[in-house]
């Protein structure tokens, strides 16, 4: 029986969630390990290693460039990769994230309409807390990216502010999703298509509720941690890579 290969996240990407990955990660291979030989790995330990000739699939938390390059060529190899190097790579983009929303006909934030607004890292995952600053007027903005060109951030994005009220979700495939939002429940098929066809079937993301329950989408994550709904969500996750493994 070839084995399912589970590759553990970097804590440098997991901020303020480490503990809640390991969690999700234990969680899916306990489910994996009834049908499959499991085998958990670091990013450390990944990206040295020659590619797999004999692994029935690969679920995997990286971010790092040396684990993704590495992953292209297991997925090259015909190894089913879950979530795709390429989709991964995507969802460090914020400006490629607000079009996918857009084209999905889903709403986002305006850029430049108001004083009021956020700046984020727009070249990759956000490592620390001060990746993402609210600026309340055009003086807090012009130091924030000061500051952010101190950094060595590449690129800046800007996102006006929208009030109302932060709300989450969390999905896998098209059989699986979770919001505290009933609002945002009713966006579960839109945001499932648009995961799926860019690679990153195991999704998350964040989203403004307004006042008259319309939502605005403010960002996407590959594999986030699904801290509320952890348990369902790693049996999701392991459902969905062994149906990967008998469709290969």
């Amino acid at each position: 029986m070839k084995p399912v290969l589970l590759i553990a996240r970097h804590p440098r990407f997991s901020l303020g969630a480490v503990e809640k990955d390991h969690r999700l990660l234990d969680e899916v291979a306990r489910h994996l390990s009834a049908g499959h030989d499991i085998t958990v790995l670091t990013e450390e330990e990944i990206s040295s290693r020659p590619v797999p000739q004999q692994v029935a699939a690969v679920f995997s938390m990286a971010r790092s460039a040396e684990v993704l390059d590495w992953l292209d060529r297991v997925e090259a190899a015909g190894v089913p990769v879950v979530n795709t190097p390429g989709g991964v790579r995507r969802c460090a983009d914020r400006h490629w994230q607000m079009q996918q929303f857009a084209e999905s006909g889903l709403s986002v934030p305006t850029e430049n309409a108001s004083a009021d607004c956020w700046l984020k890292r727009g070249d990759g995952w956000t490592s620390s807390a001060g990746d993402t600053v609210r600026c309340r007027n055009r003086e807090e903005e012009e130091q924030a990216k000061a500051r952010f060109r101190e950094q060595g951030f590449g690129k800046v994005f800007r996102q006006d502010h929208v009030e109302g009220r932060h709300v989450k979700f969390y999905g896998v495939g098209r059989g699986f999703f979770w919001s505290a939002s009933p609002s945002l429940k009713r966006h579960a098929k839109t945001l499932a298509e648009m995961a799926i066809r860019n690679g990153v079937p195991v999704f998350g993301g964040d989203a403004i509720e307004k006042a008259d329950g319309a939502c605005c989408f403010i960002d996407f994550n590959d594999c986030p941690s699904f801290g509320p709904c952890r348990d369902e969500a790693a049996l999701a996750i392991a459902q969905y890579i062994n149906e990967r493994i008998r469709i290969e």
